[in-house]
């Protein structure tokens, strides 16, 4: 078979014509979460049978998963064999081995899950699961959850409020994305308790998003970052004490703000050169996140290296020193905004 898409992967579902071998995997772990699930209950049904069910999800026995993958099925058509977030890096060379083996033995009847709900996989660097891929892709199937766009997530975000006949416009759809991200679990729960509130045939107002739609931490850092390069001082001060007062670590706000102004930088830098986004996205490997470069500040570039310098001294501090991180942080906040108020003078 191959590594197929969403569409493809639900019709394939769909004709129970099943694979020995599936690889689930992706960004989106929602779907990835779903599908196998979806998957799982298509093969062997609502309360699959112990004899020919088999689920690995922690304290993994590689010896018993090779012994459940070479097992044919038990008066029933298939054996299945689900293994949830296998961490191939953890294992020794010797298991290594006898899985591969087993992988590509698998007998007629038994159908392989190696399913990553939660487990992160470097797509440029996938280590070991790179194997089970390629064998799904040869001799099975293969198929990569990768999180939305801003503007396949609007479109979701209206259909699940429309089923629950509710009516979300796209322009309000956009303003939940902004303020809670685009995590497709944390969005669909949004949705869930604005749409409860509303109430069936009602609609969703920019109103109801302010009043009930929970900011996750990397929105409220990029909120800290925009009020900060627009010198909106007070604020700034504002959001960094909710942040403190919701205990944040300022090492992670730190992250944050500093991908912020790299997103600020680059973003500029490609405008000022004459390179699309799209192409800064590629080099960068910004994938989903490619609508950062977008954003716009109003500091000039002189002003974005500053800052990005007194970012860096912090990382330096905060890592080195025995100084108390909070105090690093809002000393750097209060110079960013001192670079923010010369605006102008760097042009």
């Amino acid at each position: 078979m191959a590594k197929m898409t969403e569409t493809e992967f639900k019709k394939h579902i769909s004709s129970k014509n099943f694979a020995p071998l599936y690889a689930i995997w992706g960004d989106e772990k929602k779907y990835v979460k779903s599908y196998t699930n979806t998957l799982t209950e298509k093969i062997c049904g609502k309360h699959p049978s112990e004899f020919n069910y088999h689920e690995f999800s922690h304290d993994y026995d590689i010896h018993q998963i090779c012994l459940a993958m070479l097992t044919v099925p038990f008066m029933n058509k298939y054996n299945v064999v689900k293994i949830t977030d296998l961490n191939f890096g953890d294992l020794l060379k010797e298991e290594k081995d006898e899985l591969f083996k087993a992988i590509k033995s698998i007998p007629q009847g038994t159908v392989v899950i190696f399913t990553m709900p939660t487990l992160e996989i470097n797509e440029k660097k996938p280590g070991d699961f790179k194997k089970v891929l390629t064998e799904a892709e040869k001799n099975g199937v293969a198929v990569e959850f990768i999180k939305m766009g801003d503007l396949a997530l609007e479109k979701h975000l209206v259909t699940l409020a429309s089923r629950q006949n509710v009516a979300l416009s796209a322009v309000n759809a956009d303003k939940i994305i902004s303020i809670c991200g685009n995590d497709l679990t944390a969005l669909a729960n949004e949705i869930d308790k604005i749409c409860a509130y509303v109430g069936e045939n009602g609609e969703i107002t920019l109103k109801d998003i302010e009043l009930l739609v929970t900011e996750n931490f990397e929105a409220k850092v990029f909120s800290l970052a925009d009020a900060v390069t627009r010198g909106r001082n007070d604020d700034a001060i504002k959001i960094l004490d909710g942040l403190f007062y919701q205990r944040e670590e300022p090492i992670a706000v730190l992250t944050v703000l500093s991908n912020a102004y790299i997103d600020f930088y680059r973003g500029r830098i490609a405008y000022e050169c004459g390179v699309s986004t799209k192409s800064v996205a590629e080099k960068f490997n910004y994938r989903n996140r490619a609508f950062a470069l977008n954003r716009k500040t109003s500091l000039p570039t002189g002003a974005l290296r500053d800052s990005i310098s007194l970012l860096i001294e912090a990382d330096t501090t905060m890592k080195s020193s025995g100084i108390d991180n909070r105090l690093i942080l809002e000393e750097l906040v209060c110079k960013l905004l001192s670079i923010a108020k010369k605006g102008r003078s760097y042009a």
